[in-house]
This record gives C-alpha cells, structure tokens and sequence, in this order.
C-alpha cells in the first residue's frame, strides 16, 4: 500500500476551514488531520494560531449595551412580563480528554457530565446576542463560585434583574447589587409546586 505524503502547507481558507470545522463537529486532531492529508502535528499548531486569531478578532463582538439601547431593543414577550432582565445566564461544559496529571483529572471532572469537563458561564441578552463569556475553568467548579470571580457581577447595575437556571444560587451576591435573580422554581424539600410557581416558570421557558 503506498501511503500518500503529507502537505506540508495549507491555505489561509483551508486552515480556517479546518478549524471551524475541529470547534462545530469536536473531532480529535488526528482525524482532521487525516481528512486534510496533513501532519497531526501540524494540524494542532495551526489549530492553536487560528484560535488566538479569532479570539483577537471577535472578541470586541461581546459588548455589554447600556439599559437605554436594551429596552429599545427588548422583545415583545420580555417587555410584557420581565421588562428589567438584561442577561440570561447559564453554564456550558465541554468535554476534553482525561489529563495525565491526578490534580488536573480531579479539577476537570464534572458530577454532572461524569466526564472530564471545562466549563464556561455565558450571558445572553433578551435579543438573542451574546453580551458575557467567562474564561474556562475545570468542569468541578461549581456554577456558583464561576459567577461571583468571573467578573460578571462587575456587569450588573441597579434595577438589573438576571434570569438563571435552577443551579445558580447567587441571590444574595446579585441582591448585594441592587438587583435581582429569577429562575424556575423547582420542588426540592416540597411534593409540589404552587400554581403561582407553576404560572411563573412556564412563563419563563
């Protein structure tokens, strides 16, 4: 069987191509590199480069807007029952293969996954644009400590109020501010929700 000698180079489009494609489908490096005809190797520096490139590119996409250009720009169904939420928030993991070192496989495991994790907090406008994303810790850290030193609550004004997943119990650190955290009420510690509680939650999924 003759094997076909790598490509030792690539276009500008095929490497950003390659990239999109290794953060849409998540495969390992040694596939695309297979698919592509190039050197793993090669692949993983290319890989690394083009993210620093689109980190440094679309970063200044993730704004935070003042409440004035929110409201203008809030969606009917938000303007009629939660008129002051400017962020919807909530915790996204991605699996990673399992590190060598104990420390960092213990720091990187999620209960929830049960899988070696990275997990980032990210916060989303009432329009649908994403307006916050924290950098990556290890998929144990609870959702919890990643609001309070991410820097979110920095964002947050007077007034505010945040929409959250059951998860994220950070009601006195967003009251501290002046502003208020609602999510869904679940039925921990009770056989039932209330019809109010029922009301309020299916108006907000």
């Amino acid at each position: 069987m003759v094997t076909k000698p790598f490509t030792t180079s690539c276009t500008i489009e095929d490497e950003l191509l390659y990239t999109l494609v290794k953060l849409r489908l998540g495969l390992v490096n040694k596939d695309i590199a297979y698919r592509a005809n190039i050197d793993k190797g090669l692949f993983s520096k290319i890989f690394h480069r083009w993210l620093n490139i689109l980190y440094r590119e679309l970063k200044q996409l993730i704004i935070w807007p003042d409440s004035e250009t929110l409201r203008k720009n809030l969606l009917k169904c938000f303007n009629e029952k939660y008129s002051r939420v400017v962020c919807i928030i909530d915790c996204f993991e991605v699996f990673i293969q399992r590190p060598r070192s104990f420390d960092a496989r213990a720091a990187t495991y999620s209960n929830n996954e049960k899988h070696t994790t990275i997990k980032v907090l990210i916060g989303i406008l009432p329009t649908g644009a994403i307006s916050f994303i924290s950098k990556a810790w290890g998929g144990r850290a609870l959702d919890k400590i990643i609001t309070q030193q991410s820097g979110f609550l920095t964002k947050i004004n007077y007034g505010d109020v945040i929409m959250a997943d059951r998860g994220f119990n950070v009601f006195d650190d967003i009251a501290t501010i002046g502003a208020h955290l609602v999510n869904p009420a679940f039925t921990k510690g009770k056989k039932q929700l209330s019809g109010m509680e029922v009301e309020t939650s299916g108006q907000m999924s």
